[in-house]
């Protein structure tokens, strides 16, 4: 019997590597997040460090001048909070826009993967019953002991 071929071999191939690129970049799209998460800890840690600094020159007694730059250090930082917040935003949409794509391409490849699971399970079939016909004729042209004789006849008059 021939070889097993299959039609869509590129076509498998080519979501193979879709599937591929799609988990890097999902997984490219979670190690930015993380960053981003990161970044916004530290901003939230330096602006709570510049509030509480703030306060505590309150009590301890400071001059204006040096209050009014803590207080500008703190509307800083505040800034820079919001836009680390945009920023993990920015990075979460784009986690969710890959895993998106992700799962569209695996469906895509999973639908070629079935298609040939299919069409190789038909071939292995084919091929049993091809196999199964052959032992069958084996088995009945086989000589058995009670037509014995007409192989021996046959092969002395030859």
């Amino acid at each position: 019997m021939k070889r097993f071929r299959f039609s869509l071999h590129a076509v498998r191939t080519l979501r193979q590597h879709q599937e591929q690129r799609a988990l890097r970049q999902f997984g490219l799209a979670i190690a930015a997040r993380t960053q981003a998460a990161r970044e916004l800890e530290d901003v939230r840690r330096h602006c709570d460090a510049g509030w509480q600094a703030s306060r505590q020159s309150i009590k301890a007694g400071v001059t204006a001048a040096q209050l009014a730059r803590l207080g500008a250090y703190c509307r800083t930082m505040e800034q820079l909070q919001r836009q680390a917040e945009a920023g993990l935003s920015r990075a979460q949409r784009t986690v969710d826009e890959r895993w998106e794509k992700l799962l569209t391409v695996r469906q895509q490849r999973e639908a070629v993967d079935k298609y040939y699971q299919r069409l190789r399970g038909a071939y292995e079939r084919q091929l049993s019953r091809d196999e199964q016909k052959a032992l069958d004729d084996m088995a009945y042209h086989r000589p058995t002991p009670d037509t014995a004789w007409k192989a021996d006849i046959n092969a002395e008059a030859n």
